[in-house]
């Protein structure tokens, strides 16, 4: 028996409407190509989860372990699912500031540290919220650069030690992680430095758009490794990104199956709010200038509105809890692990989202 739990399920209604390519297939070819010749990548390995599979009724489940590290021993660790997302973006950013100084330099070269000298001349912005912060300090460590990371008033001393521990320049900011992106737009424009985010909003797409085909190979390496293709994929909201590069690698290599479900916590549920406001109202203004902390990505919700088949959120309680069930599972899988849980103990969502003794899950963090 799964633990019951107040959940909210929203089946997308503008599931399968055409629109714009969010993210192409040959970046993601050439995305792909370069990360695997970096020597620090390792393909993401799946867990699987016979006691979680057995509480919820279905044939399968299993989960991505973004537990491996980046790092040097003995250094700080970056899990691998940021790594390449935040690397492959800091690389190519890297890459162009340095072709402009008439340096030829392939992102591998950039991670092996070959340039270091000239990277050295780059300062990279970027906020703390999650995982994805420390990536950009470890990336910029790996090239050479230099990094200076905002981070809310309440951040965790873990997540504060993260980023020094890559030499990253620490800035508190008054307010959440939303006012510390706002204070690193606002510091990187003033200062000359070059903003790194995995939020996308108008006037800033490049630097995202590489984050998330940077994720899609970490999707790609999972399917590669799951024991069947998934009927269902559950992934953490976050800002979207992920969530959208898995929904953009599952449509590349199935189609219009399997199912994607986008879990958020209750209290943070902005692509829900999203899908629930509809299409017109979803995003912020279009002339608004900078980050709206509200707001899904940009080009997460270009992919998102028309290719998941649900939204869902759960109590924050519920998503602590949820490693319990999950065992051995990294807790960057609560989130996802809690919206499975969930949905597998409501009679209603479990219907709507056709979960049975058949159904095989796939398990991703955000």
């Amino acid at each position: 028996m799964t633990e019951t739990m107040p959940v909210r399920l929203f089946r997308n209604p503008r599931l399968g409407v055409p629109g714009v390519v969010v993210l192409p297939q040959g970046g993601f070819r050439r995305a792909a190509a370069e990360i695997r010749a970096w020597p620090t990548h390792a393909a993401a390995a799946v867990l699987p989860l016979p006691a979680l599979a057995e509480a919820v009724g279905a044939a399968l489940v299993q989960g991505v372990d973004d537990r491996q590290h980046a790092g040097p021993a003995g250094a700080a660790m970056v899990d691998g699912i940021h790594a390449s997302g935040a690397g492959y973006a800091v690389a190519r950013l890297l890459m162009a500031e340095l072709a402009r100084a008439g340096i030829a330099a392939s992102t591998a070269a950039l991670m092996r540290g070959e340039h270091a000298a000239a990277a050295g001349a780059v300062t990279l912005a970027c906020a703390l919220d999650g995982g994805f912060a420390p990536a950009v300090a470890w990336a910029a460590a790996q090239c050479g650069a230099g990094c200076v990371a905002f981070v809310p008033a309440d951040a965790s001393l873990d997540a504060k030690e993260a980023l020094a521990g890559f030499g990253a320049s620490l800035r508190e900011v008054p307010g959440d992680a939303g006012a510390a992106l706002r204070q690193a737009v606002a510091e990187a424009t003033r200062e000359g430095w070059t903003l790194v985010s995995d939020l996308s909003w108008s006037g800033y797409t490049e630097v995202p758009r590489d984050v998330m085909q940077g994720y899609r190979l970490v999707v790609e390496d999972a399917l590669d490794a799951s024991a069947a293709p998934p009927t269902h994929v559950f992934v953490a909201g976050g800002t979207g990104g992920m969530a959208a590069a898995a929904s953009v690698q599952l449509r590349q290599r199935f189609g219009t199956a399997p199912l994607l479900v986008v879990v958020e916590p209750e209290h943070d549920a902005r692509l829900l709010g999203a899908a629930l406001a509809g299409a017109d109202a979803a995003l912020p203004d279009a002339s608004a200038e900078g980050p709206v902390a509200s707001a899904p990505s940009l080009l997460a919700w270009q992919e998102l509105e028309r290719a998941a088949y649900a939204f869902m959120a759960v109590p924050q309680a519920f998503i602590r809890s949820a490693l319990r069930m999950g065992q051995q599972a990294p807790e960057s899988l609560a989130p996802s692990l809690a919206g499975l849980l969930g949905a597998a103990g409501d009679a209603a969502a479990r219907e709507a989202l056709g979960l049975g003794s058949g159904s095989r899950i796939l398990v991703l963090p955000g």
